[in-house]
């Protein structure tokens, strides 16, 4: 799923994160506010009892590491073009992550599939 709002302070809420439960989020983020720290929180699953999602971000600035420290050690990636294939045959899908920095855009993560839900 696409973090509602690229993950700002006034979205992705609780409701919204509880609702969509997403197997995995990406974030459209370029701004020093992409995500905020309590959207990160939520969007990751971290906290007691909560169920656990990976994060994808494609362009996590400094400062917005710094933020939030606690947070983007987790996410699978945070730089790089994010691809999500589908395949065609199974119910499954792959998430992989390119080096925005190149030309050539070599892959440099590939998730393991993760299987669609209805």
């Amino acid at each position: 799923a696409t973090a509602n709002h690229h993950g700002y302070f006034d979205s992705t809420g609780a409701e919204f994160v509880r609702a969509l439960d997403a197997q995995a989020y990406i974030i459209q983020a370029w701004d020093v506010g992409h995500p905020g720290p309590a959207q990160a929180q939520r969007m990751l699953g971290e906290w007691p009892g909560a169920a656990k999602h990976d994060v994808y971000a494609t362009e996590s600035l400094p400062a917005n590491r710094l933020l939030n420290n606690r947070f983007v050690p987790q996410f699978r990636s945070r730089q790089g073009h994010i691809v999500v294939r589908v395949s065609a045959n199974t119910d499954t899908f792959q998430i992989f992550v390119l080096d925005s920095t190149r030309e050539d855009a070599p892959i440099t993560f590939t998730s393991q599939p993760y299987r669609t839900r209805s």
